[in-house]
């Protein structure tokens, strides 16, 4: 196996991420005395960013239409994060320096983070209608405004009240830790909300630790920058690089499924309201402490908004239970409409099986008396309106007795079986067999004339006189009569059938003859 595709095995890839994180951990701490130790640090972080854009570039390209773009925007994230490090890389080996902060170098450790963003919004979006969609979005929104809050309150004031900073600087330090919030609400999202499920648990647990590091790593890094505590090869660089590499883990996996029944207990306490519940609750316990100091009609404004927010909740829980009641409905019909259509195909074959019992002889198969008399009544009923000729061969077996009384009914039963076969077979495909009774068979002839119906039995005559019946070591020869007759204009069924039963009766007077009667 080559060394490529050992590499590119998760446990082989994992390791390689212990070893590089460690190891960049060991430079920062022991190796940043002088400005080639300190380059060289630089072109070690390097390798991360490198490393999973090449990654997240192989699953890009293998990816089909549906998560194909999801894999794009990480790749390019992680791309824009690669300049972001080349940039100050290059300025601090040039001017042995840092950048000044904010600057150029920011546009693209930023970009990398709203590009994984809309990797995860692109993402939800083929498993979210429109409506979803603009739920999410509003979401986003809210959780924005409320952590803007709550970061305002409880981190930046304090943090620049001692440390003034331009107000530029401020927002860019907040994007940071922001954007990544977001990013770790879309995998939230993705992980607790979607009932779709297309990743492997080796690519969601990745994901899951690549963008809570990632989240915790920012934040670390807003404190460090407003205290001005953060410089090149920071012991915040190894954490980023780590979070990245893990991101190149998550594609490593090909599996299609993701089993999320180990967060089962999870899923039955979220749902998409919590986030923003939680978020409305927050800002209400933060707005506590201003009660006193707040304008009563301010105060009345912010109470009205609440309790119309906490009524638009009820309405939505009941409607939940609404759509669940609906949904259970539903599907319960759908079960008994399975169970009515199977009664319905069961009855329909039923219904299909008894028609041909009731048009067909049990013994031979053929059509019986009683459908080949309708046969006819319809026949002589088109021949009157067309005038459309058509003939009648009225078929009996000589000496039928004497076969069943030498060898038994059940081989009697047997040859008319065998004979009714051998007379489908030798008719054309428009003529219609039927067996009368006994052993006596009939034929409709459509659009035949008399000397055509006279050829056709007398050629059925002979092949029947030549053919051996084996049952065996039984062999029989048999022969047949056949009295053949055809329509003639006023002719009622009684009046066809007495000529060809007459016909019939003179042929069985010698045995083994056709005889046709015309008059």
């Amino acid at each position: 196996m080559s060394t490529k595709n050992t590499f590119l095995k998760p446990n082989a890839f994992l390791l390689f991420i212990v070893i590089y994180t460690t190891v960049y951990f060991i430079l920062i701490l022991l190796f940043r005395e002088n400005k080639f130790q300190q380059f060289s640090i630089g072109i070690w972080s390097l390798l991360s960013p490198a490393i999973t854009s090449m990654l997240l570039y192989r699953q890009w390209k293998r990816e089909d239409q549906r998560e194909r773009m999801f894999w794009g925007f990480l790749f390019f994230g992680s791309i824009s994060y690669f300049i972001g490090q080349c940039l100050t890389t290059v300025y601090h080996f040039l001017f042995f320096n840092d950048p000044s902060y904010p600057s150029i170098v920011d546009i693209f450790f930023l970009l990398h983070l709203i590009l994984f963003l809309l990797g995860f919004i692109s993402f939800v979006s083929r498993y979210e209608n429109k409506i979803g969609m603009s739920v999410v979005f509003t979401d986003i929104f809210i959780t924005i405004i409320v952590l803007s809050i709550i970061c305002w309150l409880l981190f930046i004031e304090p943090i620049y009240s001692l440390n003034p900073a331009p107000r530029f600087e401020i927002i860019v330090s907040i994007a940071y830790p922001l954007f990544a919030l977001l990013i770790l609400f879309g995998l939230f999202h993705i992980r607790f909300l979607l009932n779709s499920k297309p990743f492997s648990s080796l690519t969601m647990n990745s994901l899951t630790v690549a963008t809570f590091l990632n989240y915790v790593t920012n934040c670390l890094f807003l404190y460090f920058s407003a205290n001005d505590l953060y410089s090149f090869g920071s012991i915040l660089d190894p954490l980023w690089s780590l979070a990245l590499l893990l991101i190149g883990l998550s594609s490593l996996s090909n599996q299609p499924v993701y089993d999320n029944r180990t967060f089962a207990w999870v899923k039955k306490y979220l749902n998409q309201n919590t986030l923003h519940i939680m978020s409305i609750i927050a800002l209400s316990i933060l707005f506590v402490p201003h009660v006193l100091t707040t304008d009563v009609f301010l105060f009345l404004f912010v109470v009205g908004i609440l309790l119309i927010l906490f009524r638009q909740f009820l309405m939505l829980k009941q409607n939940k239970e609404l759509t669940r009641l609906l949904n259970e409905t539903m599907r319960k019909l759908e079960v008994k409409n399975e169970k009515l259509k199977k009664t319905v195909r069961k009855l329909e074959s039923l219904n299909r099986l008894r028609e041909m019992e009731a048009k067909t002889d049990y013994l031979t198969g053929v059509y019986n008396r009683r459908f080949i008399e309708q046969l006819m009544h319809a026949f002589i009923k088109d021949a009157d309106c067309h005038a459309t000729p058509f003939s009648v061969l009225l078929i009996d077996v000589d000496h039928f007795k004497s076969v069943n009384d030498k060898f038994g009914h059940d081989l009697g039963d047997k040859i008319l079986f065998k004979f009714a076969y051998l007379l489908q077979r030798t008719i054309r495909k428009s003529d219609v067999v039927g067996r009368l009774g006994g052993e006596e068979f009939i034929v409709l002839l459509p659009n035949t004339e008399t000397n055509t119906a006279f050829e056709i039995g007398e050629q059925l005559r002979q092949y029947i006189e030549q053919y051996i019946f084996h049952f065996d070591e039984i062999e029989i020869h048999i022969t047949i009569s056949v009295g053949v007759a055809s329509w003639k204009p006023g002719d009622t069924f009684d009046d066809l059938y007495k000529r060809v039963d007459h016909a019939l009766y003179e042929a069985k007077n010698t045995r083994n003859k056709v005889v046709c009667h015309t008059s």
